[in-house]
């Protein structure tokens, strides 16, 4: 994935959304922005974090199968998701369960788009 390999809490993550997009911070530090009519793809997946899952979103904004992603600890995770839902015409709503379970297995979801030919190892 490129962007952020950060992984930790809700205090050092946090999620910005503004009219064109979202900006996702570690530590007040700027890790990305993207703008809505850039995204190609919306993904959600989970990663194993040894004794925990954490679910994320995940937006590709090329061609070429590279993701931007945020984790669901980040301050304004829930907020983002409320605007996915707004921004994104046709986005699945129902697809919580479908990554959350069996826990410790990534279960890739395309939740809006068209899904790239290729996934992130």
């Amino acid at each position: 994935m490129a962007g952020n390999n950060i992984k930790v809490t809700t205090a050092e993550n946090s999620i910005l959304l503004s009219g064109d997009g979202l900006e996702f911070l570690h530590r007040s530090k700027l890790l990305f922005k993207l703008r809505w009519n850039e995204v190609k793809e919306i993904v959600a997946y989970k990663e194993d974090l040894f004794g925990c899952d954490s679910i994320c979103i995940a937006f590709r904004i090329v061609e070429s199968g590279d993701y931007l992603r945020v984790f669901e600890e980040a301050a304004g995770y829930d907020t983002m998701l409320s605007e996915l839902g707004n921004r994104f015409p046709g986005i699945r709503t129902d697809w919580f369960n479908e990554v959350a379970f069996p826990a410790f297995v990534p279960n890739w979801t395309t939740i809006w788009g068209e899904p790239s030919a290729t996934k992130p190892t």
